[in-house]
């Protein structure tokens, strides 16, 4: 689907409005109606509420989605706040995939609760009445290999705090199909911000999608701020690294970072996603060693160089383009300076306010969820997971 935009109005201030042309020639096409929940209408207040592998809180964002012939014309931040997790919840949603079943079955309900509590609340904060509700809920297990991905956060249970419908579940049905099940923002960002063809989400994992003419590529590179927040945390008790302070008083070690540029899945073609359990596997026990061997604050600035080296090799060459990147690590400036010292000199960030960097992941599954309430189709989800093309989401009626 191609869009352009035809404004961008005020993205670097408190609201943001994005504008969007429609291009007529490919919308029939590209559109494709199904089962509809939601009626047919210009514009819709969607919540997006996300949880990322970094356990630095619960993100929600409530959005107005302008449509215009099943496409979107326009969206509107409307309000959006980060729920930080009590000490209660970093350590139940840690050690959760290592619990007994009935332990895991009370969390699954339990977290349901917490959700449904939280967005009732930020919807009464804020006076917001939504049209519906997307939530990705929190990834405790990512095993595609295996046919086996899930997101804690019972479906029936968030939904007997709303009054409208809700869509969860976003993984399983790719996953089931033979897909990776990850990421999914690369599906529908650039219907979002159309004049960008590169994206990188620097959040638990980093994340990249790279659009050129009708071809699309997305995947996870290596992990971020899960490693990043992880040693910061063990070392000094807070829970991120601010600015990359800490990261920037460390040596790179040469070994190190040797043994992390060697570990296969980097070699690996996409489509190709990661989970914790690769961390654990591969990750955390080696940099415990290093930790150990050396300090810190050198596994940190080593784990930079790696982010910023495995960036690099995943972006194109010789062409004059744009990045967005968004996520919590694009505050880290340390991080952010080692992955500008290995762009190629064509290529440059893209600014924009912090609103977008924090909340872009739950605006991006507001409308995912908007698309599998109006029974739209996605397109490209066999080139970005390698499943089959369909529409994602369980649906469950307020």
């Amino acid at each position: 689907m191609e869009l352009q935009v035809a404004n961008i109005i005020n993205i670097l201030g408190d609201t943001t409005i994005f504008i969007i042309s429609q291009t007529k020639s490919n919308m029939p096409q590209n559109y494709k109606h199904q089962i509809r929940i939601l009626s047919p209408q210009k514009e819709y207040i969607g919540i997006g509420v996300m949880s990322g592998s970094s356990l630095d809180g619960l993100d929600i964002a409530a959005v107005k989605f302008i449509m215009e012939n099943h496409a979107l014309s326009s969206f509107e931040i409307i309000s959006s706040e980060t729920f930080p997790y009590e000490e209660q919840w970093i350590a139940r949603l840690e050690h959760l995939p290592h619990a007994s079943a009935l332990d895991f079955a009370k969390t699954h309900i339990q977290y349901g609760h917490y959700l449904g509590k939280k967005i009732l609340k930020f919807c009464k904060q804020y006076a917001i009445k939504p049209d519906f509700v997307a939530s990705h809920g929190h990834t405790i297990f990512h095993q595609p290999e295996k046919f086996l991905t899930f997101q804690i956060g019972c479906g029936q249970t968030i939904c007997s705090y709303l009054r409208c419908p809700l869509v969860n579940d976003f993984r399983t049905k790719d996953v089931a199909n033979g897909g990776q099940g990850a990421p999914l923002v690369p599906l529908v960002e650039k219907e979002l911000f159309p004049q960008i063809s590169i994206f990188i989400n620097l959040g638990g994992f980093v994340n990249i999608a790279i659009h050129q003419s009708d071809n699309l590529i997305g995947y996870d590179i290596t992990a971020c701020n899960r490693v990043l927040n992880y040693y910061t945390w063990k070392f000094t008790k807070n829970p991120y690294d601010k600015n990359g302070n800490l990261a920037s008083q460390g040596n790179i070690i040469t070994d190190l970072l040797q043994y992390l540029q060697a570990i296969p899945y980097f070699s690996q073609k996409p489509p190709k996603s990661l989970g914790n359990e690769w961390l654990e596997a591969f990750i955390f026990p080696t940099l415990d060693e290093y930790a150990l061997k050396y300090d810190y604050p050198s596994v940190l600035r080593t784990w930079c160089e790696h982010v910023a080296l495995e960036i690099s090799k995943a972006l194109p060459q010789n062409v004059n383009e744009t990045i967005l990147i968004t996520g919590g690590g694009a505050k880290n400036l340390f991080l952010m300076q080692c992955i500008q010292e290995k762009l190629s000199p064509n290529l440059s960030f893209m600014k924009i306010n912090e609103q977008i960097i924090d909340f872009k992941e739950s605006i991006i599954f507001a409308f995912l969820g908007l698309k599998t309430l109006l029974g739209i189709q996605h397109y490209s989800l066999n080139m970005v997971t390698g499943g089959k093309n369909t529409i994602l989401g369980s649906i469950h009626l307020g």
